[in-house]
C-alpha cells in the first residue's frame, strides 16, 4: 500500500523516529521492507533517528547510508536548563548563587546525553529547599552514565514517606510489564485496587498528577497520545535488566486484575454490555490480560482469585467483552439478546492456557468438556486456536476429549492451527481419532 501510494510522487520522505526502540526481532524485517521500497522507488528519502548500535544494521541494508552525530551544545544545554528554572514552582528553593552552579556544573559534566540533563534537573527541582536542591545537583553530576542516574532516582524514590514509594515503583512496574500501553486512568485504578477486598475503595485510587509527581520524573504521560510511559526506552531496558526491583511482577499484576474482576460492582454488571462503562478504566485491560500475566507466573494466592470468575462466567461482563475482543468471531458467538451463553469459565481458561487452573476446575467440579460455545467450539479447540500447547496435551491425554469435532461452519479443530503451531498439530494428528483428510481443505 506504501508503495502505490508514493508511486506517483516525484519526492517521498520516510521518517522514522527512534529506530532504536523497536524490538530487535522487527527491526530487521522493517530495513528489509525499506530497503525493497527504496530500490522500487528511488525517489524515496529515507531518515533515521536513533542511539548508534542500530548504526551498523541500517548500515547492512542501505551501504554508504550518511550517519550524523547529534549532541547537544552548551548553549542548548544552558537553554534548556534556564526554561525549567524559569518555570520553578517553588522559586523560594531557589537563589541566584545555586541558579548560577546548575547553569554552570550540569553544562560542564552531564552536557552529552541530554536524557542525563532532563533527570538531574528535575531531580533537583523536586525538592523545596535550597540545601537539598544543592546536595541533588552535587550527587546527580557525579553519576558516569544513565543508569547510575536510574538507581539513584530510584534510591530517593524508595525513601519517600508514606505510600509515595510504593506508588512510585508500581506505576514503572505496571508500565515496564504490562500487555500494552495503558490509559492515565487504567494505571490510576490499577493502583487503587487493595488486594483481599471485596470492591474497591474509590478515595483509595490515586490521581495520575499524584503518580507522576512521585515518581520523580520516571514516569510521564506521552504528549502524542493518552498514554502514560516510561521517561525514556533506556529506563524500560534498566528496569527489565535488574529483576530484583521488583517481586513477583506477573502474580501481582495477575492478581490485581483479578481481584478487581470479582469486586462486586463488576459482577452486577450486566453480560449482555458492549463496552465497558466509562466509570470501570481498568476493566478491559483486567479481563483481557490476567490470563497472560497468570500463564507467565502464578503464586498460591492467584489460583483461588482465578477460580472463583469461572463460577458464572457466561454471566460475567468479561465473558462478552472477550469475546467483542476477538472481532472476527463476534457475530457468531452471541445469541440474540447480546449474550456469550456457552462460553463458560472452562473455555474462558483453556483460551487464556493456565494449564493450574483448567486442571483445578477439571477437579472441583464436573464438565462436558465436548460442551460447545454458541459458535460451536469446544474447550479444546479454543486451547489449540492459541497454541496452549500445555492445556491442549492435558486435554488429549483425559481420554475424553474429541479432537475431529468442528464448529458451526465446519472448521474442525486441526483447521483451526493448520500453518500456525506445528506443536499443536503434531499432537492433533497423532490422536488415533484424528481424521487429515477432512482437515487438508482448511
Amino acid at each position: 500500500m506504501l508503495q502505490a501510494a508514493i508511486a506517483s510522487r516525484e519526492r517521498v520522505f520516510i521518517c522514522v523516529d527512534a529506530f532504536d526502540e523497536a524490538l530487535p526481532e522487527y527491526r530487521l524485517d522493517f530495513l528489509d521492507a525499506l530497503r525493497e521500497i527504496s530500490q522500487e522507488s528511488p525517489s524515496v528519502h529515507i531518515f533515521f533517528t536513533g542511539r548508534h548500535f542500530v548504526c551498523s544494521e541500517v548500515e547492512r541494508y542501505f551501504p554508504g547510508v550518511q550517519v550524523i552525530s547529534v549532541n547537544p551544545t552548551t548553549d542548548d544545554i544552558k537553554r534548556y536548563l534556564t526554561i525549567k528554572l524559569d518555570n520553578d514552582t517553588e522559586p523560594d528553593a531557589m537563589d541566584d548563587r545555586l541558579k548560577g552552579e546548575i547553569l554552570r556544573i550540569i553544562p560542564e559534566t552531564i552536557s552529552e546525553i541530554f536524557l542525563l540533563v532532563s533527570l538531574s534537573i528535575e531531580t533537583i527541582l523536586g525538592e523545596i529547599t535550597i540545601s537539598k536542591r544543592r546536595k541533588n545537583l552535587q550527587e546527580m553530576t557525579k553519576q558516569q552514565n544513565v543508569w547510575d542516574v536510574y538507581t539513584a532516582t530510584l534510591e530517593r524514590i524508595k525513601a519517600q514517606k508514606g505510600s509515595k514509594s510504593r506508588l512510585a515503583m508500581d506505576a514503572p512496574m505496571w508500565i515496564s510489564h504490562s500487555e500494552r500501553p495503558l490509559e492515565p486512568e487504567e494505571l490510576c485504578e490499577a493502583l487503587g485496587v487493595e488486594l483481599e477486598t471485596d470492591d474497591l475503595d474509590i478515595d483509595n485510587v490515586p490521581s495520575i498528577r499524584a503518580i507522576v509527581a512521585c515518581s520523580l520524573g520516571l514516569v510521564t504521560i506521552d504528549s502524542s497520545s493518552p498514554r502514560v510511559r516510561l521517561v525514556h526506552f533506556t529506563l524500560q531496558e534498566y528496569l527489565h535488566a535488574n529483576p530484583t526491583l521488583f517481586q513477583n511482577t506477573h502474580s501481582m499484576m495477575a492478581e490485581v486484575c483479578l481481584t478487581y474482576l470479582n469486586f462486586q460492582y463488576i459482577r452486577e454488571l450486566p453480560p449482555t454490555r458492549d463496552w465497558a462503562p466509562w466509570v470501570t478504566p481498568f476493566l478491559d485491560y483486567a479481563l483481557c490480560c490476567w490470563g497472560t500475566h497468570t500463564k507467565k507466573e502464578s503464586t498460591e494466592s492467584v489460583i483461588p482469585l482465578a477460580l472463583r470468575l469461572p463460577d458464572a462466567f457466561d454471566d460475567h461482563i468479561s465473558s462478552k467483552l472477550l469475546i467483542l475482543h476477538l472481532e472476527y468471531l463476534r457475530i457468531r458467538r452471541l445469541d440474540e439478546e447480546g449474550s456469550p451463553k456457552g462460553f463458560t469459565g472452562l473455555h474462558g481458561a483453556s483460551y487464556f492456557g493456565v494449564k493450574e487452573i483448567m486442571v483445578t476446575l477439571l477437579q472441583i467440579k464436573e464438565w462436558d468438556t465436548n460442551a460447545t460455545d454458541l459458535g460451536g467450539n469446544t474447550i479444546l479447540g479454543w486451547a489449540a486456536r492459541q497454541g496452549n500447547e500445555g492445556v491442549v496435551m492435558m486435554l488429549l491425554n483425559q481420554g475424553v476429549i474429541n479432537p475431529d469435532m468442528a464448529d458451526n461452519y465446519g472448521r474442525p479443530t486441526l483447521g483451526w492451527v493448520a500453518g500456525s503451531n506445528e506443536v499443536v498439530q503434531h499432537m492433533l494428528l497423532e490422536r488415533h481419532n484424528s481424521n487429515p483428510p477432512n482437515m487438508r481443505s482448511w
